[in-house]
């Protein structure tokens, strides 16, 4: 949720000491992960009142053990500096006075508390809201929620690794979470907060300050929101190319062969890859796979091909399969066995190629239907919440919340913030329970979208998985095709087995 412009939020509009921007950010740094064994070495805190950091705590500690190498490579902190430093017990009055009632902003708040809580002088009685939770809600398509990505994300320059420069970074990325929640629509947000009440979450108070805050705004005044990395969110699309152009399911009248001359042209030296391709080199044994796999679709012919790390293989076979299908009006299926693979190709090789070729395609990255969240099983859990799920569930349903109103895919791997497999299982599409053309969502399903669309594509990226799935179903899901492109063909026999063989038992 990256707006280009944002509704700006009146001042007035926030109560009073709201921990909507009066607060309190803090981080530790200890001499490791386990906190009954570990020790905290570094306190830093930040004060914002009305949005502005007004003071800054920052104290080294002394511990009882020694310091970790690994700890001062990661942090900077020598043995030195703790030893000169006083022990935590002269620094808790200081770091509580400096506290005080203020609500705590920590980002994963559990790690840090868990190390302040082994001490019964420090007494947390204020709110604690935990920034990492919250950018999963706010952010859920951005790659990771770690505090540097967060840094990146919203172009912070603040080095990290200290307390009091992380504790700064941790009330900076707040503040524009709170900025983009506060431009959320208020119908998403009383949907957070029907999710959220009822459950211990800290969520919950600020939700709903958040609600009344936005109900409040009956003149909004738009600018330009603060700068952003979008490199940092996930993808957003799974049909890719041009819109003017689509290819036939099944395939026009194939009459056109490939020009070998011109489909090798692409590869010359001063050619359009190396053009266009930033560190492209023309190489011999990517220009023989080219040659084989183009005289493959000529002759109509089966092609095996091995080849060594380096070769270019995705693009010797993409190219020809392309100008192959826009030619000929066809679809060409590219099935791979990992996820990995399969993004490099629809994301970096085919939108690259689509820049780069003097020939309009189109592409579509098909999945199997658990992949997709299914509207009508989200709509129905939502009016269901208080009953269908426990208080711990429906903490982990919000990251889906804004998703569902962004997302052009209802792919869940785009959501990096939702983290409940066993919840997805509740919600993902499945064929025993999708009602088909009856369901009122039928219009909007994410499923039936990208299958229809994988009808009208020159290039398909499936993985192995669906495309021996889609035999067992004859077809019903990639319709008719005469070109198939196995990829990672190494590991189609276990697959092919799982699905096409016979399993014989004993028992």
């Amino acid at each position: 949720m990256v707006p280009s412009e944002r509704r700006k939020t009146p001042r007035s509009l926030i109560l009073e000491n709201s921990v909507l921007d009066t607060f309190v950010a803090l981080d530790l740094e200890t001499t490791g992960l386990d906190p009954q064994r570990a020790e905290i070495i570094e306190i830093g805190a930040v004060k914002v009142e009305k949005g502005e950091i007004k003071a800054q705590f920052d104290q080294l500690v002394r511990p009882e053990g020694p310091l970790p190498p690994a700890i001062t490579r990661l942090t900077g902190i020598s043995e030195d500096m703790v030893r000169r430093s006083p022990p935590l017990s002269q620094v808790i009055p200081f770091f509580t006075d400096f506290i005080q009632e203020f609500p705590l902003v920590i980002h994963n708040a559990p790690f840090d508390l868990s190390f302040l809580q082994k001490h019964p002088e420090i007494c947390l009685s204020q709110r604690v809201y935990d920034s990492l939770e919250l950018a999963r809600l706010v952010l859920p398509r951005l790659v990771n929620h770690k505090l540097q990505t967060l840094v990146r994300f919203f172009q912070i320059e603040q080095s990290l690794h200290r307390a009091a420069n992380d504790a700064q970074a941790v009330a900076l990325i707040f503040l524009r979470l709170m900025e983009l929640l506060l431009e959320t629509d208020l119908a998403s947000i009383q949907r957070m907060l029907k999710i959220v009440q009822g459950t211990d979450s800290s969520l919950t108070e600020l939700l709903a300050e958040v609600a009344s805050v936005i109900a409040k705004q009956s003149v909004l005044t738009k600018i330009r929101s603060k700068s952003t990395d979008a490199n940092y969110l996930t993808q957003l699309f799974n049909i890719g190319g041009h819109e003017a152009v689509e290819a036939l399911p099944g395939g026009g009248e194939r009459s056109q062969h490939l020009d070998l001359k011109s489909v090798l042209s692409v590869f010359d030296i001063d050619g359009p890859l190396q053009q266009q391709l930033k560190g492209y080199e023309k190489r011999q044994e990517q220009l023989d796979m080219v040659k084989a796999v183009a005289e493959a679709f000529n002759q109509g012919e089966l092609l095996m091909v091995e080849a060594g790390t380096g070769v270019g293989k995705s693009l010797a076979y993409l190219v020809p399969a392309i100008y192959w299908a826009v030619q000929n009006n066809d679809r060409v299926i590219v099935s791979t066995n990992t996820k990995n693979l399969q993004e490099q190709l629809f994301y970096k090789d085919l939108p690259e190629l689509s820049r780069i070729l003097d020939i309009p395609f189109r592409s579509v990255l098909l999945k199997g239907r658990s992949n997709y969240i299914c509207l009508n099983k989200w709509y129905t859990a939502l009016s269901q919440i208080e009953t269908a799920f426990s208080p711990e569930e429906r903490r982990e349903l919000l990251p889906l919340v804004i998703w569902v109103q962004e997302t052009e895919t209802g792919d869940i791997a785009e959501n990096s913030g939702f983290k409940s497999k066993l919840l997805w299982n509740k919600l993902c599409a499945e064929s025993n329970y999708c009602l088909g053309q009856k369901c009122k969502y039928y219009q909007k399903c994410f499923v039936m979208k990208v299958r229809r669309e994988a009808l009208r594509a020159h290039i398909v990226v499936v993985n192995h998985s669906l495309l021996f799935s889609d035999l067992c179903l004859e077809n019903s899901i990639l319709g008719s095709y005469q070109n198939l492109i196995f990829d990672e063909a190494h590991n189609i026999e276990k697959v092919a087995a799982q699905y096409l063989g016979r399993q014989l038992s004993i028992w």
